[in-house]
C-alpha cells in the first residue's frame, strides 16, 4: 500500500509533500489518498487507534500513545424514548485520556514529529487540541506551543497549563490563531500540529468511523458538532475508505451542527456565504470558528453523503447536555451536546425518520466545561475569597501591579470565575476607560489607566473611612 497527498477539491496530486503542505494549485488542505485500495486490517489485540496501523500513512519507530481511541458507542435507550427515536447511539469520545477526540490526533502527530526529528510541536486551538497536544508532547519529551484565541474553556486551559505548554494568546476566534501559527511555524523548527493544517489529523479521526463500523455496522445518520470541520471531513473520509475497501455498500448521511451564534458551514451548505450576523457570544466555544479553513471540503462531504446542516441555540444545547447526563449517565462537553440538540430538530423537521439508526458524536467530557453548570455555594465562595470585593475591583488591583494578559488574570484569580467572565469584565473595564490594552508577541495585555488608579485610590479611602 502506498499513500499519496491529493487535493480533495481540484484533484491535483502533490507528490511527496509534507502532511502540513497545501495544494500548490488551489491552496486547499490536502488529504491522503491511496494508489490502490488497501487491505483493511484490524489488530484485534490492540485497544487503541493503533489497531488500524495498517491504514495510517506514517512511518514510526516509536508510537506515542496513552491508549486513545477504542471508545464505546452506547445505545441511549432512555433518551431515545424521550426524543421519540428507537435507535439512538452516543459515540462517547470523553473516554479518551485527556477527555476528548483530539487525543487521537495528538497521538499520531507527535509520533510523526518524532519520525522527522522535531523537538517542538505547535498548534492553534480553541481548547481540546491544545490540551491533547500538551499531554502527548510531554509524553514524547517534546516542547508544545499552543496559540489560543481570546475565548477558551477554562477546563481545557487548565490542562494546557498543567502539562506545561507554552501558551500564546492571539485573536478572538480560532481561525485567527490558525492564520498566525501558519506563519510562525515555517522556518521556526516547529512541527505543525494544527488539526486543520495537517493531513494526518484526518487519518487519526477517521478511526472513529472505523470503530463505529466495527461496533454496529453502518448507521443511517451520524450527527457531528462542527467548528472548523475536521471531524466531519474525517468521518466522511473514514466511511469512504471502508466503502472503497468493499466492506460497506454505502456511507451514512452526515449531519453538521453549528451554533446559532456562528454558522459559516451551514450557510455555505445552504447556498449562501458570510450571511451570519454577530450575536451574543455562545457558550459553545469549541464551535466558534468564523472562517473555517476546511469549509469547502466540509460542504463537499455533506453533499456527497446526502447529509444536512443545521444550527441550534445555547438553550437547546444546555437542555440536551442535562438530558444526556440524567438519562444516560454521560456527561458531555457543552459543545458536544449540540449533536443531541440537533436530533430533536431533525425529527421535527422530517429530515430523518424515527426508525433511523442515529449516532451522535459526543466529542469530549463535560468536566472541561463544568463551570457552565451552576454549583451551589460557588458565588458565596468567591465572595469569601475576595473579601466581598467586586470582581472588577479585584481585576483593577491585579493590573495595578503590572500589565497582564487575559488568562494570566484568570489564573491569578484562582479560576473561581470562568475565563469568559474575566474577558467580559476586561472588555467592560476598557470600555469605561479604567484599563487600556496593547498587543505584544501575539498576546493582548491589559494595564490600568490613570482613571483606573484614581478609582482604586478613591475606593481605598472609602474603605478606610468605613473601618474607622
Amino acid at each position: 500500500m502506498k499513500y499519496r497527498l491529493k487535493c480533495p477539491l481540484c484533484g491535483l496530486e502533490n507528490g511527496d509533500a509534507k502532511p502540513w503542505s497545501r495544494c500548490v494549485r488551489c491552496g486547499s488542505t490536502l488529504l491522503y489518498d491511496m494508489e490502490d485500495v488497501y487491505e483493511f486490517k484490524v489488530e484485534q489485540d490492540i485497544h487503541s487507534i493503533w489497531r488500524y496501523a495498517s491504514c495510517i500513512p506514517t512511518i514510526y519507530a516509536r508510537i506515542i500513545t496513552l491508549s486513545e481511541g477504542f471508545t464505546p458507542t452506547i445505545k441511549a435507550e432512555s433518551l431515545g424514548r424521550l426524543l421519540g427515536v428507537g435507535n439512538l447511539y452516543i459515540k462517547d469520545e470523553g473516554r479518551n485520556p485527556t477527555g476528548s477526540f483530539r487525543d487521537r490526533c495528538a497521538s499520531i502527530l507527535t509520533t510523526d514529529a518524532l519520525r522527522y526529528g522535531f523537538k517542538h510541536v505547535a498548534a492553534a486551538s480553541n481548547g481540546n487540541m491544545g490540551a491533547s497536544l500538551a499531554a502527548y508532547a510531554r509524553r514524547a519529551s517534546l516542547h508544545a506551543h499552543i496559540v489560543i484565541p481570546r475565548y477558551v474553556d477554562e477546563g481545557k486551559l487548565a490542562q494546557m497549563i498543567a502539562y506545561g505548554a507554552d501558551i500564546i494568546e492571539y485573536g478572538v476566534y480560532v481561525d485567527e490563531a490558525i492564520e498566525y501559527i501558519s506563519k510562525i511555524t515555517y522556518g521556526s523548527g516547529w512541527y505543525q500540529a494544527t488539526p486543520e493544517l495537517n493531513a494526518l489529523t484526518f487519518e487519526a479521526l477517521k478511526t472513529i468511523a472505523f470503530e463505529i463500523w466495527e461496533e454496529m455496522g453502518v448507521p443511517d445518520i451520524v450527527v457531528v458538532p462542527v467548528g472548523g470541520g475536521s471531524l466531519l471531513v474525517s468521518l466522511w473520509k473514514g466511511f469512504k475508505e471502508l466503502e472503497a475497501a468493499g466492506l460497506i455498500d454505502d456511507i451514512p448521511r452526515l449531519v453538521c451542527v453549528q451554533t446559532e451564534s456562528l454558522h459559516p458551514i451551514v450557510d455555505k451548505f445552504r447556498g449562501g456565504e458570510d450571511r451570519w450576523e454577530r450575536r451574543p457570544l455562545s457558550k459553545a466555544l469549541a464551535l466558534l470558528v468564523s472562517k473555517p479553513v476546511l469549509i469547502d471540503i466540509a460542504v463537499k462531504a455533506l453533499r456527497d453523503s446526502g447529509g444536512w446542516a443545521l444550527t441550534v441555540s445555547d438553550s437547546e444545547i444546555m437542555k440536551s447536555m442535562i438530558l444526556l447526563a440524567r438519562c444516560e449517565g454521560i456527561f458531555a462537553e457543552f459543545s458536544s451536546a449540540s449533536s443531541i440538540a440537533a436530533v430533536r430538530r431533525l425529527i421535527e423537521d422530517n429530515i430523518v425518520d424515527k426508525g433511523d439508526v442515529i449516532v451522535c458524536i459526543a466529542t469530549s467530557s463535560g468536566l472541561k466545561t463544568a463551570s457552565l453548570i451552576e454549583v451551589p455555594g460557588r458565588r458565596r465562595k468567591a465572595t469569601i475569597l475576595y473579601g466581598g470585593k467586586p470582581m472588577k475591583t479585584r481585576i483593577l488591583e491585579l493590573l495595578s501591579s503590572k500589565p497582564r494578559y487575559g488568562y494570566e488574570v484568570w489564573k491569578s484569580l484562582g479560576g473561581i470565575v470562568s475565563l469568559q467572565a474575566v474577558y467580559q469584565h476586561l472588555e467592560r473595564l476598557e470600555f469605561e476607560g479604567l484599563i487600556t490594552s496593547y498587543v505584544s508577541d501575539g498576546r493582548r495585555y491589559y494595564r490600568i489607566s490613570e482613571k483606573g488608579r484614581k478609582l482604586l485610590e478613591a475606593l481605598k479611602i472609602h474603605d478606610q473611612g468605613l473601618n474607622v
